[in-house]
């Protein structure tokens, strides 16, 4: 049975049948790597680190499925919801190492990361500096919390949130009111499952 935390800080609601597969084979295979979504970027030019903060914490604010975290008990799994997280991108500067890594190996490191889905967030940016004007922007998310409609969502909004904190001048035109958060479906699946077993869902599919 799930409950809601007695916590303002975080609120509990049932996994998505897709989630507890997630969870599955995060415990049982816990070297399986195949759930890391990652994207690279190469940036050349003027990066500002600050407005990139600023911009992936209010894309988090907006989005309960970036302040989620999983739990399980007596085999029930729950994602927990943090009310707020602050975020830190990390920072790796590349140019003032006596012995420069090579770039390859270290993203390839980095996206190959375990991500532990007990603590949130489940995802991670990193920030690689090559020179004055050159930067590596990394950013590798658990397939648990995010696809590719999710990709496409965030994308767009980090491109308009970071227009708007370098130059307020600049509003984030394109940002829509987020109505329907993730946790919502999950308890809409759940609850369906419960009346009607896997009959309407696999007929819907």
């Amino acid at each position: 049975m799930i409950t809601e935390i007695e916590n303002l800080e975080e609120q509990s609601f049932p996994a998505s049948e897709m989630q507890k597969m997630f969870w599955i084979t995060s415990e049982f295979q816990p070297e399986n790597r195949t759930y890391n979504i990652s994207s690279v970027f190469n940036i050349k030019g003027k990066l500002n680190i600050e407005a990139l903060k600023k911009s992936l914490n209010a894309i988090i604010q907006r989005h309960s499925n970036l302040r989620t975290y999983f739990l399980s008990d007596n085999n029930t799994l729950a994602q927990i919801i943090k009310s707020h997280i602050e975020y830190e991108i990390e920072e790796i500067d590349n140019n003032e190492k006596s012995e420069k890594q090579n770039i390859a190996e270290l993203i390839n490191s980095l996206i190959n990361k375990k991500i532990n889905l007990k603590e949130a967030p489940l995802f991670k940016t990193v920030c690689i500096r090559i020179s004055e004007k050159e930067f590596i922007l990394i950013f590798v998310i658990h397939h648990i919390i995010f696809d590719l409609e999710s990709k496409k969502i965030f994308a767009a909004e980090l491109t308009s949130l970071y227009s708007h904190f370098c130059n307020s001048n600049i509003k984030p035109h394109f940002l829509k009111t987020n109505e329907i958060q993730y946790s919502q479906f999950a308890i809409n699946q759940n609850e369906t499952i419960k009346k009607n077993g896997y009959k309407q869902m696999i007929e819907y599919w």
